[in-house]
C-alpha cells in the first residue's frame, strides 16, 4: 500500500496554557509487556523517556494522569490549532481528499464493508469512507470531536476508549487508527481489542510517528508531541505488538511516519500466517459462492473442511449455520449459531443469527442466555437494544415482515 499524502497534523500539546493543570503519575512497569524494570533513554523538553529492559519499548515516564488526558482532549477547542495557517476544523476538504487516497489503497486489498476509525477526531476519514460506500463508525476520546462528527456527517461515534465501546467480536472488515496510538495509555490493549472486533481476514491499518534506529532523544524535540505522546514506537516495536496480538504483517511504509497494515489471521500452529489466511479466505469465499448458487451440500462441505483446520473459529461455525439456513434446515443452523457463541459470546453475526433463528422456530428462550451474557459484558452497546427489539418482534412490526 502506498503511503500517499501525509495527513499528520500539528500537535496541540505545545500550547502552554493547556498544560498548566496537568497532573503527572509515574508508572512502575512497562505499559505493553508489564515488565517491572526500565532505564532512562533520554530527556527532552524537560521530560523523561524510558526504555523497558524486558521488551525495549519506549514510553514517557512520568506522564499525565488519565483525568488530565481526558480534560486535555475533551473540548472542541482541541481542534482549533492551525495546519499550514488554517484552523484544523476548517480543513475538511483537504483531509477528506487525502483520505480518499488512503481508502483506495485499502480497497485494493479488501472489499468495502464495516469500517472503524479509532481516534476519529472531527470525522474527516469517516466521511471519506462514507462517500466511497463503506459503513463507517468512529471512536473518539474528545466529546467535542465526537459530537461534531455526529452533527456534521451523521456518522455514529462512540466517545471513549475502544475497549469500553462493547463492539461485537468479528464485526468490522477494517479498523484504522491514524496518529492516535502514541497518545494511548495502553496501546497494546487497543491493538488486542482491534484484533477481537475484526473479522478473520480483516485489515488493521495504523500510522504513528516513529523513532528511527539511529535516533537520539534530541531528535524528538520538534516532533515528539510531549506530554500528549505517551509512547514512542520504533518500526520493530510496532510490528511486534501487532504480531503479538495475532496480526500477520502485509505492508510497511516508512517516511516521516511509519504505517503498518496487518491482517487478522486464523490461528494454525506451524503454518505461515499469511498462507493460512489465503487458504481460509479462498475456501470461505468458495463456500459462500456455492451457498448463494443453491449448492448448499457442497457449501457445507467447504465449511466442514475449514472447521477441520480451524475447529475453534466461531466465524466458520456461524457461516456453516448460514449455509444450513439457506438450505432450509433452520434447526441445525440454530445449533451452529449456538456453538459459535459458545466459542465467542460476543460474536456479532452469530448473535444476530441466533436471534433470528430462535425467533423463526418459536424458541426465543434459546437466544435469551446469550443476550444476557452480551448485556453483562457490554451493557452500553447500541447493538444490544437492536437485538432485543428483534427478539421481541418489534422490528417485524416496523418493517412489515422483517428478515426472519
Amino acid at each position: 500500500m502506498e503511503a500517499g499524502v501525509n495527513t499528520q497534523v500539528a500537535d496541540a500539546s505545545y500550547d502552554p496554557h493547556r498544560l498548566e493543570s496537568v497532573r503527572y503519575i509515574t508508572l512502575d512497569r512497562c505499559p505493553t509487556c508489564k515488565g517491572p524494570s526500565y532505564e532512562t533513554w533520554g530527556q527532552t523538553r524537560g521530560r523523561t523517556i524510558v526504555r523497558c529492559t524486558a521488551c525495549g519499548f519506549l514510553f514517557l515516564n512520568p506522564r499525565p494522569d488519565h483525568a488530565s488526558l481526558k480534560a486535555f482532549y475533551d473540548p472542541f477547542s482541541s481542534y482549533t490549532y492551525e495546519v499550514q495557517g488554517t484552523p484544523y476544523y476548517q480543513c475538511a476538504d483537504t483531509f477528506i481528499r487525502a483520505y480518499h487516497q488512503w481508502l483506495e489503497a485499502i480497497e485494493a486489498v479488501i472489499d468495502k464493508g464495516r469500517l472503524l476509525e479509532i481516534g476519529s477526531a472531527l470525522g474527516y476519514f469517516l466521511e471519506a469512507a462514507r462517500q466511497r460506500g463503506w459503513k463507517p463508525q468512529g471512536v473518539e476520546l474528545s466529546r467535542g470531536g465526537a459530537e461534531y462528527c455526529r452533527r456534521t456527517y451523521g456518522i455514529d461515534v462512540y466517545c471513549g476508549e475502544v475497549q469500553e465501546a462493547g463492539f461485537p467480536s468479528c464485526f468490522f472488515d477494517c479498523v484504522v487508527t491514524i496518529h492516535t496510538l502514541e497518545h494511548m495509555e495502553d496501546p497494546f490493549a487497543c491493538i488486542r481489542e482491534c484484533h477481537r472486533i475484526l473479522r478473520t481476514g480483516g485489515l488493521f491499518v495504523v500510522e504513528v510517528p516513529y523513532v528511527r534506529d539511529d535516533s537520539t532523544p534530541e531528535d524528538l524535540d520538534e516532533g515528539a508531541g510531549m506530554p500528549a505522546h505517551l509512547s514512542f514506537f520504533t518500526e520493530q516495536s510496532l510490528r511486534g505488538l501487532l504480531e503479538a496480538a495475532g496480526f500477520g504483517i502485509l505492508d510497511v511504509q516508512k517516511g516521516e511516519n511509519v504505517r503498518i497494515t496487518g491482517r487478522k489471521v486464523p490461528s494454525k500452529t506451524g503454518w505461515d500466517r499469511l498462507s493460512v489466511t489465503r487458504l481460509y479466505e479462498s475456501l470461505t469465499k468458495f463456500g459462500e459462492h456455492l451457498a448463494a448458487s443453491g449448492r448448499t451440500a457442497e457449501a457445507l462441505r467447504c465449511f466442514e473442511i475449514l472447521m477441520e483446520f480451524f475447529p475453534a473459529d466461531p466465524t466458520l461455525v456461524s457461516d456453516a449455520g448460514a449455509a444450513c439456513w439457506a438450505a432450509g434446515d433452520v434447526k441445525f443452523a440454530l445449533s451452529c449459531f449456538v456453538k459459535a457463541l459458545e466459542l465467542d459470546p460476543l460474536h456479532g453475526d452469530a448473535l444476530l443469527n441466533v436471534v433470528h433463528a430462535a425467533k423463526t422456530l418459536g424458541k426465543r428462550h434459546i437466544a435469551l442466555p446469550f443476550l444476557k451474557a452480551y448485556a453483562d459484558r457490554c451493557p452500553a452497546s447500541p447493538s444490544l437494544a437492536e437485538l432485543l427489539r428483534l427478539l421481541e418482534g418489534k422490528q417485524e412490526q416496523k418493517d412489515q415482515g422483517g428478515s426472519g
